[in-house]
């Protein structure tokens, strides 16, 4: 999904040219957006098994939930699971 999002956000570009920090920045909102739908997704699901921040982690990780899934960001969270 993020590559297909990446893709449709380098075709809208055209031949328009950024700098580097205009880049990194634009970068940094792109992710920063899917970390936060990653934080929706984990509390969602966390709401439906029952899970409290101060339960064991459904990962199965033997952490507690604030100190695991409820902190990963969508990169973490795709290579962890």
């Amino acid at each position: 999904m993020a590559c297909a999002e990446l893709a449709r956000w380098d075709d809208c570009l055209g031949d328009v040219t950024f700098g580097h920090s205009s880049f990194d920045h634009m970068r940094d909102s792109f992710i920063t957006g899917f970390d936060q739908l990653a934080h929706t997704i984990v509390a969602m699901m966390a709401n439906r098994i029952g899970t409290n921040r101060n339960d064991s982690c459904f990962c199965g990780s033997g952490r507690k939930f604030k100190k695991c899934c409820m902190r990963k960001g969508l990169y973490e969270l795709a290579r962890d699971w």
